[in-house]
């Protein structure tokens, strides 16, 4: 199936429920814009499938989701569901409707990583806010024909749910992601991360976030990005099992 996208941007609510214009950073499903964050360690290779081809990929600008929303929007999800439920998100996807949304909306109060990624697993594809990756060769995303290699900018910061209770929040202090050996291998909960650190306060780190993901080591070690990755950090590809090409 191939990921075609009509040029839509979505709107995000601020803080105090009034509607903001894009940032600057705010994704079309064309072309991406703003700066790439700095890298000061190696980045973490992950992988991608599609049916697309290359020339198809960097036309686009990179990968977005089906619903992307904008860099703001995507920080209203991530605190309303894990900091703060009373974060307006109402509108936030425009006349087109996100299964993930209507989930938050119609659970008051924190749902937390494990259950925020358990509804991105069941998202439908035409209502999609994630790009789907893994850290493995396999693919991630929609599999087809090619597999293309992601090369993220680090450091990331990998925040993990708080412990005891309903882990419903986010813990402190992050670990420091800067190689790919630095994530979590092994646990059954998901983890937030972000290119942010904001002095180890999870609210701050959200709210300054341009990349954003969940990722879980239980479910084929997928990084299920809800911004989104643009062509400079795409590397290369192959096609049925091939060689390694690098991207036109």
């Amino acid at each position: 199936m191939l990921h075609r996208h009509g040029r839509r941007v979505i709107s995000a609510i601020d803080r105090y429920g009034a509607r903001r214009r894009p940032s600057s950073l705010t994704v079309s499903p064309c072309r991406m814009r703003g700066p790439l964050p700095r890298s000061t360690g190696m980045p973490i290779t992950l992988y991608r499938g599609e049916n697309r081809e290359p020339q198809h990929i960097r036309d686009a600008g990179g990968f977005t989701a089906r619903l992307q929303l904008d860099t703001d929007a995507v920080r209203a999800v991530l605190v309303h569901a894990t900091i703060d439920a009373t974060r307006d998100i109402a509108g936030i996807t425009g006349r087109r409707t996100s299964q993930i949304v209507d989930y938050l909306l119609q659970n008051p109060g924190r749902c937390g990583l494990g259950p925020l990624y358990q509804q991105i697993k069941k998202e439908r594809e035409a209502s999609s806010i994630h790009i789907s990756t893994e850290t493995t060769p396999g693919g991630g995303g929609m599999g087809g024909g090619y597999v293309y290699r992601i090369q993220c900018p680090t450091p990331l910061y990998e925040w993990g749910p708080t412990r005891g209770g309903t882990m419903s929040g986010i813990d402190t202090p992050p670990r420091t992601i800067a190689i790919d050996a630095d994530l979590t291998q092994q646990s059954v909960r998901a983890f937030l991360l972000t290119d942010t650190l904001a002095a180890n306060v999870a609210l701050d780190a959200v709210e300054t976030a341009d990349v954003v993901a969940i990722y879980s080591p239980a479910q084929l070690k997928e990084v299920a990005f809800l911004t989104a990755l643009p062509y400079a950090w795409i590397t290369g590809y192959r096609q049925d099992q091939g060689a390694w090409h690098p991207m036109p």
